[in-house]
């Protein structure tokens, strides 16, 4: 009888455990999307109160998966379907296309969450920060340095090539990131971007930038130092003279409600060769005032 008892008790403990891990799993890759190997390659980190848990009955067929599948224990284990009959070894699947995410002046890379969840499935995403606008950085903003930074992406993701897309500032770098480097870039999106302001226009936004003081700066985001050196590096990094040259699938998306923005992405298009026009309601920073509009585009644009 001793030996009876102690041998369901084992077994209840073992069924205990593994339900315990997959519940333990299921868990994070709700709270933590980005541990799941979908997910691997993200340099984003979503925000895990905006990610769905799966629900009560996802979760109990978790729960109640066969113990003796390996797989519903083990994610990483060898899906038989991808094992090769000939050699016995699993066949290696291509990398995901990349897509880098620029942001804007006065954003960071979470201004990028919505669209990191629309693309995911489809998609290795990056939305680094650009060099010198990240709080507390050392170094100063400088377009060329901004834009070699990112080159750099595709090496490190396992790719030949990327998508990019950027809003405001993130345009501007993005654009020079499909002139110097043409075959880098596939396809291009441009939202809410400016190819080269004039020198009246960047007088004044200097002159109303000098009067602001930084602590004002500093709740909307903005480092005035930073904001300075990129109104300095626009001022000597022109582009508008080259948009000709961009050979990548470029799809230019501006805010409805936005004449002088709504006139440069008129200018990009119609510049820029092939390139088509989308305008959105919005404010200037349209992955937050408008995300599943932006979304929406994207996936139409950049899905294959």
């Amino acid at each position: 009888m001793r030996c009876c008892c102690h041998e369901v008790l084992a077994r209840r403990v073992r069924q205990a455990g593994q339900a315990g891990v997959r519940s333990e799993r299921a868990e994070t890759t709700a709270i933590r999307p980005d541990l799941h190997p979908e997910c691997a390659n993200l340099d984003l980190h979503v925000d895990s109160a905006r990610v769905r848990r799966p629900n009560r009955r996802a979760r109990l067929a978790s729960m109640s998966a066969d113990p003796f599948d390996p797989r519903s224990v083990d994610p990483n284990s060898v899906d038989p379907s991808n094992v090769d009959p000939n050699s016995g070894e699993e066949r290696r699947q291509p990398p995901k296309p990349l897509v880098v995410l620029i942001h804007g002046e006065g954003q960071m890379p979470t201004s990028w969450q919505s669209q990191v969840e629309a693309l995911a499935d489809d998609f290795q995403l990056a939305a680094p920060w650009i060099r010198g606008l990240r709080p507390g950085a050392k170094d100063d903003f400088d377009m060329a340095r901004a834009a070699s930074d990112l080159m750099m992406l595709p090496i490190s993701h396992g790719v030949g090539s990327m998508h990019v897309v950027g809003l405001s500032l993130g345009g501007t770098i993005a654009l020079r990131i499909a002139l110097e480097q043409p075959d880098l870039v596939d396809r291009l999106v441009l939202v809410n971007t400016h190819p080269e302001p004039s020198s009246m226009q960047l007088k004044v936004q200097a002159a109303a930038l000098k009067m602001m003081s930084r602590r004002r700066l500093a709740a909307q985001g903005i480092n005035k130092d930073a904001a300075q050196a990129v109104l300095k590096s626009m001022a000597a990094d022109r582009v508008g003279d080259r948009l000709g040259e961009i050979q990548a699938d470029t799809l230019v998306i501006a805010s409805a409600g936005d004449r002088n923005r709504s006139d440069a992405a008129t200018r990009l298009a119609t510049t820029i060769p092939g390139a088509t026009m989308e305008l959105l309601a919005g404010g200037q920073l349209l992955n937050s005032d408008n995300p599943d509009g932006l979304n929406d585009l994207l996936v139409r644009f950049l899905k294959p």
